[in-house]
């Protein structure tokens, strides 16, 4: 202003909270400037809008008020969680506690999908409508970050694991999903996991109309994080990036050891429910050899928390009472005798 400024009232707030008023008080020469620092206010995690503006400059009505109001948008991102960490989409809020979606389009978006878990085992998961709309969204990225996940006695060989389901809509559409990582709260991202097209697909075939999964169509995907094991705060982030061709669904993302055996049980497939249990697990083979197993439940630093004999020509189902384990994600490792292994998630809550 053409004035020296002595007072003025400063207004600021989110646009989805109060506002809170701040008088200040100095001697700032016109044309001069200098920085005010705002009572803290607590904001809830997730996307805000930051609105801040003045109201009477030495306690005169301004006459020029249209330069007196700026916005702003942050980010605020809840305290640091340890593992073990898991998310099954099953409560119905979207997005889950403690995530943030991060979407720059009025389009097709991330959403929780009620009928269709992974594998069957659950009706909740994550859809990314790439179908839908007349629009055509392709190149259109959505964003769903994790919570800032300490990695720093996370054990060797641990993975980011997640389900997957996705159909094309043709031979030429080229939906794609990446996984990246941030070390610096989400400054700077490196790509970890990423697919697309015929790579992503978990069907063959394609399907021109919009892609629903079955039990059947879902493929267990496995990320390699060993590049930031060892960090306190790290932050994974699910992106996908349209080809307006079909849907992609995602769910059961836990942290885990390697889901890769030294060698896999040939013709043999475990299928493990309900996903997330309260503790009781119940556990089918499809294929059964004729030799014992041992069944161990191992924690996400490697540690056995149960463990179990499934001796030869006892049936080919089996349940497990995982009562008196802490509430997490684990990984259900099942080995013959003659040294093949094979690997299933296990989610507590």
């Amino acid at each position: 202003g053409s004035n020296d400024l002595n007072s003025v009232t400063l207004w600021y707030g989110t646009a989805d909270g109060a506002v809170h008023q701040y008088d200040w008080t100095g001697s700032l020469a016109a044309g001069a400037s200098t920085e005010v620092q705002l009572p803290v206010i607590d904001v809830p995690n997730g996307a805000h809008e930051l609105r801040v503006w003045t109201e009477t400059p030495n306690g005169q009505v301004d006459p020029v008020p249209f330069n007196d109001r700026r916005d702003g948008a942050f980010r605020v991102i809840d305290p640091v969680v340890a593992l073990p960490y898991a998310e099954g989409f099953d409560d119905t809020a979207f997005p889950p506690a403690g995530m943030n979606y991060v979407h720059f389009n009025p389009n097709n978006r991330f959403t929780r999908h009620a009928t269709a878990g992974g594998f069957g085992n659950s009706a909740g998961c994550l859809k990314m409508d790439n179908y839908g709309g007349e629009m055509n969204i392709t190149s259109q990225q959505d964003h769903l970050m994790l919570p800032r996940l300490d990695l720093s006695t996370a054990a060797e060989g641990t993975e980011l694991h997640f389900s997957l389901a996705h159909r094309r809509y043709n031979s030429t559409s080229n939906d794609r999903l990446q996984v990246k990582v941030s070390l610096d709260c989400g400054a700077t991202w490196t790509t970890l996991y990423d697919k697309q097209g015929a790579t992503l697909a978990t069907v063959t075939g394609n399907q021109t109309s919009a892609f629903t999964p079955q039990a059947g169509h879902w493929r267990a995907e496995s990320v390699d994080i060993s590049s930031v094991i060892g960090e306190p705060e790290v932050i994974f982030m699910f992106t996908t990036i349209s080809g307006y061709g079909n849907n992609v669904y995602i769910d059961d993302i836990a942290f885990g050891p390697s889901s890769v055996g030294t060698a896999e049980l040939e013709a043999v497939r475990m299928n493990v429910f309900p996903v997330p249990s309260t503790g009781i697990v119940n556990v089918a083979l499809e294929g059964l050899r004729t030799a014992g197993y041992d069944m161990e439940v191992l924690a996400l630093d490697g540690t056995v928390v149960h463990a179990e004999r499934w001796a030869a020509g006892t049936g080919t189902n089996r349940t497990l009472d995982l009562a008196h384990v802490t509430k997490g994600a684990y990984l259900l490792r099942l080995s013959a005798h003659d040294g093949s292994v094979l690997h299933a998630r296990v989610v507590l809550q």
